[in-house]
């Protein structure tokens, strides 16, 4: 180990065997290195994998279609039968999109369809949660379904305002719709806010339980949760714009294939990949990991896009990417990271990242999806007091797992990559570790 990294774990509260930490450029004048091949949890690193497999499989400007279809030609403003929502996989059908897509539809001049919204979300399968997450559902953002036909992430904002104390806050939700409806009991106070949010499943509709107290100096608060039923989510949002727009739907809307529906009547394309792989990355998006490895299956295999597999291709890829030698393991059971059944060294990610980084098909799309230090995503608030642009880098959060990875420039303008894992056995505040590895980093820039 370089005397410079033994010097910092003496001064600090930490045990080097808690650690595994690789630190080297190609011109920098030494390493920092320490248990770099042991196997570790390695969090959300795990989402460097999903970004390299992204672009070693598929193409940065790649896109989703999300399409309008029918089995008919409509007649005089009217289709006779149902209409079917393909939802291609797009993981950019947001507010905006659906709008850009009603629109669209319009211009096919259809003004009443006489039969049902269908959703098809047949691009995936049909595992809402794979079973590479926590085994226990969370009711949030980080856990929404994942949907070949997903909706605004299939997830709301609920906001809360405050008005006078001892009366209910004033609550909304974006997007806003029929399907999804607030019960809210929340009151004003004096005292710090204490929000309880329970989501119940109707017949027809979601309903949002709202209990607890907001205090008076809030301006305002949201919370981020998931709807259950990610393809009625969808056309019931997409059947509500049609009907602003002028277009009745007399049916209902349903789930089911539309593999029939030859007809195609209005679409829209999704963000480029290189730009879905940034909001990833930025804020290390669990819903848009399964989406992209989803994806991965679906346009390299030619099937219904499942994790289950993905194995094959996550294999073919790692092979290379990480220089596996023949009887080298690593386990990587959840894309998102979102699991402690993932095990990788550092020596392993570190290598991942010279790989890309030697990839000038690809490469500064890659370099510049991750978070930059003290500017944006989720290191934003990271090497404060600092010339913190110069990382750029993956976090990586559980409870007693910290990881950060990614690429730096020394003072004298020399690049270098980074992997630094912790596995505490007990848990220590998150920042402290946090602020170790910004130390350790910082130390290295200062003297290289």
């Amino acid at each position: 180990m370089d005397q410079s990294l033994q010097q910092l774990f003496k001064s600090s509260e930490f045990k080097e065997g808690e650690f595994s930490i690789l630190i080297q450029g190609d011109e920098t004048k030494n390493s920092y290195e320490l248990n770099s091949n042991n196997s570790r949890i390695p969090a959300s690193l795990s989402k460097l994998v999903v970004a390299g497999m992204a672009y070693h499989y598929l193409e940065p400007n790649f896109v989703w279609t999300t399409k309008l279809l029918s089995l008919s030609e409509p007649k005089n403003e009217v289709l006779k039968g149902d209409l079917c929502l393909y939802g291609g996989g797009n993981p950019s059908f947001l507010t905006e999109q659906a709008w850009v897509l009603a629109n669209n539809f319009l211009r096919s001049d259809i003004r009443k369809i006489e039969g049902d919204l269908i959703v098809d979300e047949s691009y995936f399968d049909k595992d809402y949660f794979s079973d590479t997450r926590m085994s226990k559902r969370q009711l949030r953002a980080y856990d929404a379904p994942v949907s070949g036909a997903s909706f605004n992430w299939n997830s709301v904002n609920i906001y809360l305002k405050p008005g006078k104390i001892g009366e209910k806050a004033k609550a909304y939700t974006t997007p806003e719709l029929n399907y999804v409806r607030l019960n809210n009991k929340v009151i004003v106070h004096k005292g710090r806010t204490q929000v309880q949010i329970k989501r119940l499943v109707h017949k027809d509709y979601e309903e949002f339980v709202l209990t607890g107290k907001l205090s008076h100096l809030d301006l305002e608060k949201v919370f981020y949760r998931p709807v259950q039923e990610a393809g009625r989510f969808t056309g019931e949002n997409f059947k509500e714009n049609l009907e602003k727009l002028g277009v009745s739907v007399k049916g209902k809307v349903r789930v089911s294939s539309c593999a029939a529906y030859k007809n195609e009547l209005a679409s829209v394309d999704s963000k480029e990949l290189a730009l879905v792989v940034r909001d990833m990355m930025k804020y290390s998006n669990n819903f848009l990991a399964e989406i992209l490895s989803k994806t991965i299956v679906r346009e390299k295999l030619g099937v219904e896009g499942s994790l289950d597999k993905l194995a094959p291709l996550v294999a073919g890829y790692l092979k290379e990417a990480m220089n596996l030698a023949k009887d080298e393991t690593y386990v990587y059971r959840s894309v998102s990271g979102l699991s402690y059944k993932n095990r990788f060294s550092a020596k392993q990610l570190f290598n991942l990242l010279n790989y890309e980084k030697l990839k000038f098909s690809h490469f500064y799309e890659f370099a510049s999806s991750l978070p930059i230090g003290g500017v944006d995503g989720t290191l934003k608030s990271r090497f404060k007091g600092f010339d913190s642009i110069r990382f750029r880098a993956k976090t990586g959060l559980l409870n007693n797992v910290v990881s950060l990875a990614g690429y730096g420039q020394t003072k004298t303008n020399k690049n270098f990559q980074f992997v630094l894992i912790y596995n505490g056995q007990k848990s220590k505040p998150v920042w402290k570790v946090q602020q170790f590895f910004d130390k350790i980093l910082i130390d290295y820039v200062q003297k290289n």
